[in-house]
Order: structure tokens, then sequence, then C-alpha cells
């Protein structure tokens, strides 16, 4: 058999190639631990990184930093003074929203009212149906 037939013969044989060729850049593996690996193992690996050096402390103009805080300090105060009196369209909302209350009290009175005069629209059309029956005897 050729070598092609012979790798097509034997899975297993891909599966060797595979592993000869991988076996190169095993040192590439940025996890050489498993995710399974017992928790002592996994702590020796991160024990064995190297110190980090710690950064040096970063120095501020104080001058700069109080101008900042000072610029902030007025945009909250703009915000405040913003949003805490109320604006021409604040007004206008408020004021369609009491129209509105006012129209929707005025339907259920209405309505209600309706409801008192049907008895008596009732009681009256009996009243004038009794008198056109009499009427035409």
């Amino acid at each position: 058999a050729t070598p092609r037939n012979k790798r097509q013969l034997n899975p297993g044989y891909q599966d060797q190639i595979l592993d000869e060729y991988l076996e190169l850049y095993e040192y590439l593996d940025p996890f050489p631990l498993s995710p399974l690996a017992p928790i002592e193992e996994k702590a020796e690996a991160i024990d064995t990184l190297p110190e980090l050096s710690p950064s040096p402390t970063p120095q501020y103009d104080v001058q700069i930093l109080s101008e900042s805080i000072t610029k902030l300090k007025d945009r909250v105060n703009g915000l405040e003074d913003r949003y805490s009196t109320p604006s021409y369209l604040t007004i206008e909302i408020i004021a369609n929203y009491t129209r509105i209350t006012e129209k929707q009290k005025r339907i259920a009175d209405l309505e209600a009212y309706l409801e008192n005069l049907q008895p008596f629209l009732l009681q009256l059309s009996t009243s004038i149906e009794g008198l056109l029956t009499e009427a035409l005897k």
C-alpha cells in the first residue's frame, strides 16, 4: 500500500502524525495546567510567576485637581438648578394634565346625570304611550 493508502486505512496513523506535529508547539501552551488540575498544582504554578514590581506612586498637580473639582461642583450645581426649578414644559404638562382631569370629571358627572335621568325618561315615555292609547280610542 502507498503511504497515502496507509493513512486512509489507519486512522490512528493520522492521530500519531498530529501528535508528533503538535509536540513541537507544546511550549506555546499558555495554560500548561488543565482546568481540572488539583488546586495545589495551580497554586504552585501561580507561585512560580515572577513578582511584579510596584508601580511608582503617581504625582498629581494639586492646583489642577482643585480646578477640576471646582468645575465638577459648578456643573452639578447647574444641573440641580436646571432640574429643581420647573421649566416651561413641565408647567405646560401639569396644566394639560389638570385640564384632562377636569374634563374626565365633567364626563363622569354627565354620565351620572344621564343614569339618573333614565328612570324619569322611561316613566315619561310610558305616560306618553298611555295618553296616545287613550286618545286613539
